[in-house]
């Protein structure tokens, strides 16, 4: 082989250095793209996740607040209720002395 055979031979092989680098870092750059894209559709993901979750937490309040004003309604009546039934017996104790007497 020549010298000058050998320039060819060493300059493709320089050449074909450059292409494969140049593929690798095209490669490289899409990746990053997808890895981009990927990424920021998790995040956007996670962002609809968490916006649902605080709109369940939210109606979980509302909930147990509301449920907390009807248990304190229901203890008032309750408490009511007994009240008039001791007011009931006080009025009705008299009455029934008098007629086991």
């Amino acid at each position: 082989m020549n010298s000058q055979s050998l320039l060819i031979t060493r300059d493709k092989e320089i050449l074909e250095r450059v292409n494969n680098t140049n593929l690798l870092r095209e490669l490289l750059r899409e990746e990053r793209e997808e890895i981009t894209k990927e990424l920021q559709s998790m995040k956007e993901e996670l962002r609809r996740t968490q916006e649902e979750f605080q709109t369940l937490k939210d109606g979980i309040q509302i909930y147990q607040k509301h449920h907390e004003q009807l248990l304190q309604e229901r203890d008032e009546q309750l408490l009511h209720n007994i009240r008039s039934i001791q007011e009931t017996k006080q009025l009705v104790a008299p009455t029934i002395e008098n007629k086991q007497h």
